[in-house]
């Protein structure tokens, strides 16, 4: 009766985990679609959105993979961690956003070409506030 407790709550665990993927795969492929609709200020904003999206995508893929192949290895009694794709996914999001926040610092200028002295946005790129 411990066994199948123990095995319910471990599978419970990988359903979170493969939520949590989900969750950040959405997130990437949000902020990507988001970068390409204001993309039009620069290509590399549009480049960057395109990327945030591919590494959503994947993620999202590497999420059902990972989720069956825990699924089998649990129920055999056979898991055993695997740290790499933990990692490379940590490494790939903090890639993605550190160039972002490069493009962003890199064309500040641009933006601020947007706004009038008087801080309201000029009618030709909104409405004013």
């Amino acid at each position: 009766k411990k066994k199948k407790k123990k095995k319910k709550n471990k599978q419970k665990a990988n359903q979170r985990t493969v939520m949590a993927w989900t969750r950040t795969s959405l997130s990437m492929i949000s902020i990507g679609l988001t970068m390409i609709n204001f993309g039009s200020f620069s290509k590399d904003t549009e480049l960057v959105g395109l990327v945030c999206i591919l590494l959503g995508i994947c993620y999202a893929v590497v999420a059902s993979v990972r989720f069956y192949d825990c699924f089998v290895l649990l129920e055999s009694g056979k898991f055993k961690t695997n740290n790499f794709s933990i990692g490379l996914t940590t490494s790939l999001t903090l890639l993605a956003y550190s160039i972002l926040i490069v493009i962003i610092a890199l064309h500040r200028e641009d933006y601020k070409d947007d706004i009038d002295d008087g801080g309201e946005l000029n009618p030709e790129f909104g409405t004013a506030n």
